[in-house]
């Protein structure tokens, strides 16, 4: 499984949509506070919650914050927020077409997926909820994307020096 490109919304640095295309070999260059960091924090965002000890404790309100995470220069008000969103483009290889079809029962995968979560408010509170996960590329019941979904982020993994 590879990441193809990363798409940020309502994430720190990045108040409009910004989409990011990944190679084989990518580097992030530029003067400070440009958001560089925050591209890979998203990436490990979206790709994090699904191991337990982290799910454990985002589930506790630590992995998404709004205080630190949502766009300071963004207006805050209750109804005009809108949630942060973070999206990969996934390439599959025929291995992983492979394994998914074993785990998942038989499903057959396309070569692209787009896996994207959401943090959203509840605008009585203010509060944030829960990850909201989507596949797209896929048409799935619900319960079948949620097992997809399990099983496509317990399964990737970036590394970055």
């Amino acid at each position: 499984m590879k990441v193809n490109e990363i798409s940020i919304r309502k994430y720190r640095a990045f108040d409009q949509q910004i989409t990011i295309p990944i190679c084989d070999l990518t580097v992030l260059t530029g003067p400070n506070n440009l958001g560089k960091s925050t591209v890979l924090n998203a990436l490990g965002l979206l790709l994090s919650t699904s191991r337990r000890s982290i799910r454990d404790r985002f589930l506790g309100g630590t992995a998404y914050d709004f205080d630190n995470d949502y766009p300071k220069h963004s207006d805050k008000r209750l109804d005009a927020r809108w949630p942060t969103r973070i999206s990969a483009r996934l390439a599959l290889s025929p291995a992983d077409k492979s394994a998914a079809a074993i785990d998942l029962d038989g499903i057959e995968l396309p070569d692209m997926l787009d896996v994207s979560v959401e943090f959203r408010f509840r605008t009585t509170s203010g509060a944030m909820t829960r990850p909201y996960y989507e596949v797209r590329g896929i048409e799935l019941a619900d319960t079948l994307q949620q097992e997809l979904i399990a099983w496509i982020l317990g399964r990737a993994r970036f590394i970055h020096i």
